[in-house]
């Protein structure tokens, strides 16, 4: 599955709450990024079923919610009071996979991946951890410029491939060959953005205050 360059990543489960195919149960999880907040609109199918909900960055709460076939979800994310990624999806029924499914309608810098399991909370901070240190670097490289947030995205590793196939949670010291690439802007008087990328890497063999290593891309 390639989210390469995506913005946005959402990660959710389906799940069915008894023998019916329908209502299914979706649970919803921000994937660190570059955002304040991600609103997901619930049109059930008529004009009085609309649902808000709100997620937060760096909060890893999931958001659940009941879904039925021909069920659409829009999704905007903002970050410093812009829209700027989003997408509207619809359930349908899959012939090939006997289930209902969340089928992109359009989008634009987003991507939705369903998972057997979310993240947790240990591994959420690991993610957030890494984005400090790549913060911390640029910050002390430029220490006049002002910095904003725009990406984290996995670059190795087996963190998300787990959770897409198991619902057991992974231990931080089996995250062998974790990396992540993680982007910041730079803001400096009389000079143009300038996109800076970092290449994050994550060694739980090594003791604590050395477990993360960075690289410029």
């Amino acid at each position: 599955m390639d989210v390469a360059g995506t913005k946005v990543l959402l990660l959710y489960t389906a799940s069915q709450q008894s023998s019916s195919p329908e209502p299914i149960t979706v649970n919803f999880q921000l994937y660190p990024g570059g955002y304040d907040k991600v609103i997901l609109l619930l049109n059930g199918g008529t004009e009085d079923d609309l649902s808000f909900y709100n997620l937060f960055r760096p909060s890893p709460d999931p958001c659940e919610m009941q879904m039925s076939q021909f069920t659409g979800i829009t999704i905007q994310v903002e970050s410093n009071g812009y829209m700027y990624a989003g997408g509207i999806w619809q359930v349908f029924w899959s012939h090939e996979q006997q289930r209902l499914v969340l089928s992109p309608i359009v989008s634009k810098d987003c991507f939705l991946m369903e998972v057997t399991s979310l993240l947790s909370t240990q591994e959420i901070n690991l993610i957030e951890q890494a984005i400090a240190v790549a913060g911390d670097f640029w910050q002390e490289k430029f220490p006049r410029a002002h910095w904003m947030f725009d990406s984290c995205e996995e670059m190795s590793g087996n963190m998300l491939e787990w959770h897409r196939h198991t619902v057991e949670d992974i231990r931080l010291d089996q995250l062998q060959g974790q990396a992540w690439q993680i982007v910041f802007h730079r803001f400096m008087r009389g000079e143009q953005p300038t996109e800076c990328r970092t290449l994050v890497h994550y060694h739980p063999e090594r003791q604590e205050d050395a477990q993360f290593t960075l690289e410029e891309t």
